[in-house]
């Protein structure tokens, strides 16, 4: 009988350390997905860092832009400048205009001219059927 109880111990020993390697199997594993999740967020926080990063440089060079722009319009007075440099602009802005216009009006004329030769042709073949039929 000692000889089974001690079979019968090994046995329980050997199925509790069964069930304890189950249990560090389980917790090994619970433990890679964790840090596998904390380094996916890890990497995850790190790009919206960057992405923070990048935000603020656009704005920051946005800002800047404009009070370069803001420093071409006004003196340092806070005045807005008038005068030849701004006059300079809107007639440079004008002559652009124009030209675009004009562009624009030479291209319209072509198209026109397209069209009233497209109406000539269709009412000359019309003119012809109308006196065929006849």
């Amino acid at each position: 009988r000692s000889v089974r109880d001690g079979s019968a111990g090994d046995v329980d020993i050997f199925l509790e350390s069964l069930k304890t390697r189950e249990q560090l199997r389980e917790s090994q594993a619970k433990l890679q997905a964790h840090e596998k999740g904390t380094r996916a967020r890890e990497f995850e926080v790190a790009d919206l860092k960057r992405r923070i990063e990048e935000a603020q440089q656009t704005a920051r060079d946005k800002i800047q832009k404009l009070q370069q722009k803001i420093r071409t319009l006004v003196d340092e007075n806070g005045e807005l400048k008038e005068g030849n440099e701004m006059k300079s602009l809107t007639i440079e802005s004008l002559r652009r205009g124009q030209k675009e216009l004009q562009e624009r009006a030479t291209s319209l004329e072509k198209h026109r001219e397209r069209l009233r030769e497209v109406v000539d042709h269709l009412a000359g073949q019309l003119a012809t059927k109308d006196a065929s039929l006849r």
